[in-house]
């Protein structure tokens, strides 16, 4: 697998080169001294000698900075990566963790009440968001309550729907018309040139084109209770129909039976 180098990391590898230029300044003068040949009364100053050994010099200072930055830059994402890979098994953890606590709840839940007989959830794992349904016991978990099927006085289903306008979109053409007539006598008096000319001079009408309106839907279901405490229970769906559907109709069933009980 190759190793990934994103902007910064060139940035970075980059500062690296140009800091490094401030060493190279001196390498001539240095490669100088170290080629100056001197022996009592003679000394041979050369630069066709000197030149290739400092450009030697310097294009291997520049690799190596290079190579240092991309040793370190390596280094950072292999931390990098370490770190997201244990703040992923960290959060897998504490969603198994949500789930067997959750499981546990539904158990005792069962425990008390006899096997569920249907369970709509708004939210995963949420008991507080849980619908379900002891047909043995007859009893309903309501968003983190229990009730009694009698307790159950009646419900409705709302629709709070709001209507999106279309977008206005605005489109410019030229008459048909106009533009093959100018392209006639354009063609007649210049020629293929004069017919290209006489289209694009066309007169233009810039027209408004609506798109079409969107509506939106905002599901709640208002359930009636047998208590003087808190008559009423609340359930926003949003833009679920299927859901909101399915819940009217296990509320509906309930309501049907306390009526011919």
């Amino acid at each position: 697998m190759g190793m990934k180098i994103d902007k910064a990391s060139i940035c970075y590898i980059l500062a690296i080169i140009l800091g490094g230029t401030f060493l190279l300044s001196p390498c001539k003068q240095l490669v100088s001294d170290l080629i100056y040949i001197h022996h009592q009364t003679w000394w041979v100053d050369n630069n066709d000698i000197i030149d290739p050994i400092v450009v030697a010099v310097e294009i291997i200072i520049v690799v190596l900075l290079v190579l240092v930055g991309i040793y370190f830059d390596k280094q950072f994402f292999k931390k990098k990566k370490e770190e997201e890979k244990r703040e992923l098994a960290k959060a897998e953890k504490e969603k198994e963790n949500l789930k067997a606590r959750y499981d546990a709840s539904v158990r005792n839940l069962e425990t008390d009440n006899g096997k569920l007989t249907n369970k709509i959830s708004l939210k995963e794992c949420d008991l507080k968001q849980d619908i379900i349904v002891f047909k043995e016991s007859e009893k309903i978990w309501l968003l983190g309550n229990m009730y009694s099927f009698k307790d159950i006085l009646g419900y409705n289903l709302s629709d709070n729907q709001q209507l999106k306008k279309g977008d206005i979109e605005f489109r410019t053409k030229a008459s048909t018309a106009d533009m093959l007539g100018r392209s006639f006598w354009g063609k007649f008096l210049a020629g293929d040139v004069g017919a290209a000319v006489g289209a694009t001079t066309a007169e233009k009408a810039t027209i408004a084109v609506q798109q079409n309106d969107v509506v939106l839907h905002d599901y709640f279901i208002t359930i009636n209770i047998n208590s003087l405490e808190k008559p009423t229970i609340r359930i926003a769906i949003g833009d679920n129909e299927a859901l909101a559907n399915e819940i009217a109709g296990l509320i509906n069933v309930i309501v049907k039976r306390n009526s011919v009980s």
